[in-house]
């Protein structure tokens, strides 16, 4: 079994005892089935609308039922056209690609390349012809904003406004704590 990693801890799962690890695959599994297909459900029911509740439970049932097939076959946690999930961003890079996408879309709206509400829906596959004829590019949504991230024209910018938006969310952060914990007795009422 691999190493698991949660942040900055991690541990070995051969170290653990049976007891531990039928504690965190029951504990997982209603996560899994419980939370993991009920917002599946959610999601269906936007383009749903109109479902009875029968259909409701139906398509829940029917999600648990290709979950735990998922979990038979292996493939619960991996991308079907990438393989595993790679490593989760930096709190930093993950605001430089937020500034970067938004940048994208801004650009494509403004060009008159896409409407506006289409491109703030746009997912990071989602492809984009630039240009017409001989001359015309497709890239994809992922591809525009790593282009974007790494040119000098924006790199600079993108990377200090992430940078200044960090260092705001830091120092709310700091002030929550220490509200917190100059008041505990509400801390503690609200169970927190």
């Amino acid at each position: 079994m691999p190493v698991i990693t949660y942040g900055e801890y991690s541990f070995n799962t051969t170290d653990l005892p049976p007891v531990s690890i039928q504690y965190l695959l029951e504990h997982y599994t209603a996560h899994y089935l419980g939370n993991v297909q009920a917002s599946k459900v959610t999601k269906w029911k936007e383009s749903n609308a109109t479902a009875t509740e029968a259909e409701i439970a139906a398509q829940l049932h029917q999600f648990r039922v290709d979950a735990i097939q998922a979990l038979k076959d292996g493939t619960v946690g991996t991308r079907a056209s990438s393989g595993p999930r790679g490593p989760k961003l930096s709190p930093l890079d993950t605001l430089i690609r937020d500034i970067a996408a938004q940048g994208v879309i801004a650009t494509l709206v403004q060009h008159k390349l896409m409407d506006e509400k289409v491109a703030g829906k746009l997912k990071l596959k989602d492809t984009i012809t630039i240009g017409t004829g001989d001359g015309a590019q497709v890239l994809t949504f992922s591809d525009m904003i790593a282009r974007r991230i790494v040119n000098p024209k924006y790199a600079g910018e993108i990377r200090a406004e992430a940078q200044r938006k960090l260092r705001e969310q830091e120092r709310a952060q700091a002030k929550i704590m220490e509200q917190a914990a100059q008041t505990p007795d509400l801390a503690e009422a609200l169970g927190l």
